[in-house]
């Protein structure tokens, strides 16, 4: 009759615009495991394939690559199992790291 119990619309203002920063950011998966040095591939592939043969002396192997933990990875997931130990009953599970990477444009 009136229009008293008739929604009426707001006007919708424009939402505020950030000023565009001139500082990409970029995020890199940090691996699980790094490559060995080369200069330590004779070393470690003596060591690993005299263990992996044990008393059988007519096996052979072939070493395709070799990895070793990264150590950045460890020390990460070392820090976040500490942080996380003070919480009671919980269990989580680290998929994955990730390393911001800054560019100025």
């Amino acid at each position: 009759m009136f229009g008293w119990f008739k929604k009426q619309k707001q006007p919708v203002s424009e939402p505020l615009k950030q000023p565009e920063e001139s500082i990409k950011e970029e995020w890199l998966t940090v691996p699980k495991y790094v490559s060995v040095n080369p200069k330590a591939y004779p070393q470690v592939i003596l060591i690993a394939t005299s263990i992996a043969s044990g008393e059988n002396p007519k096996s052979q192997f072939i070493v395709r690559r070799l990895l070793v933990p990264n150590p950045e990875a460890k020390r990460v997931s070392m820090i976040a199992s500490c942080l996380m130990a003070t919480q009671e009953q919980q269990q989580y599970v680290v998929r994955s790291i990730k390393k911001r990477v800054s560019e100025e444009a």
